[in-house]
């Protein structure tokens, strides 16, 4: 496309400020993990250079922007950077730069079936469904955060969905939703909207 996805213009900010701006209305925490084309990032959005490695309050949320050393082993190694800065104790969302936002209820729906009380299975991952085709973003759970960050990123299992899918039925969801943003991304024509996550998140961003 000529350019990095984040850095495309949406209603006179790029694409990257536009979600960040969206997070700010819900989100308690962001971890933004930039790949080859950080240091374009870092350039064009010169604020980003103030969260780089380290926790700091942007408006209502707290962000934190780290830089994957080595995206050339695939989006898999983006996902590991950005989750071993998450606690322990929490579940997270991850979603791709490239990933419309569904609605706000959508996110709340996913955390709500993975985080069910009283389940004697719980769950490791829920995932939107929209006309029985999974999409984003995906919840996943500490447990499952965990083993994400065990598997080497070279591994032919290095792969969010493959890692799903070999999940039990019983230990996953998918959830139907009727926004069919979940299925969409930067490169379908005439985007004109970015992406939202919910509480605690990793973006990969490349």
């Amino acid at each position: 496309m000529g350019m990095p996805k984040g850095l495309i213009k949406i209603d006179n900010h790029t694409l990257l400020e536009h979600q960040l701006f969206c997070l700010n209305r819900f989100a308690s925490k962001v971890i933004l993990v930039l790949g080859f084309n950080n240091k374009k990032y870092f350039k064009k959005i010169g604020f980003l250079k103030l969260y780089h490695n380290k926790w700091k309050k942007w408006k209502n949320l707290k962000l934190f922007v780290t830089v994957n050393k080595t995206p050339k082993l695939g989006p898999f190694s983006s996902i590991q950077a950005g989750l071993k800065h998450l606690s322990t104790n929490v579940s997270a969302f991850i979603l791709p730069i490239d990933t419309l936002s569904p609605k706000q209820n959508v996110f709340k729906a996913l955390q709500k079936a993975g985080q069910k009380k009283g389940k004697e299975k719980k769950l490791l991952a829920c995932i939107p469904s929209y006309r029985k085709k999974a999409g984003h973003p995906v919840w996943i759970s500490r447990v499952l955060m965990r083993k994400i960050e065990t598997i080497s990123p070279i591994s032919p299992n290095a792969r969010l969905d493959h890692i799903i899918n070999k999940i039990p039925v019983a230990k996953k969801q998918y959830l139907n939703v009727f926004d069919k943003k979940v299925l969409t991304n930067i490169n379908t024509p005439n985007p004109h909207r970015t992406a939202n996550l919910h509480k605690e998140v990793a973006i990969q961003v490349h």
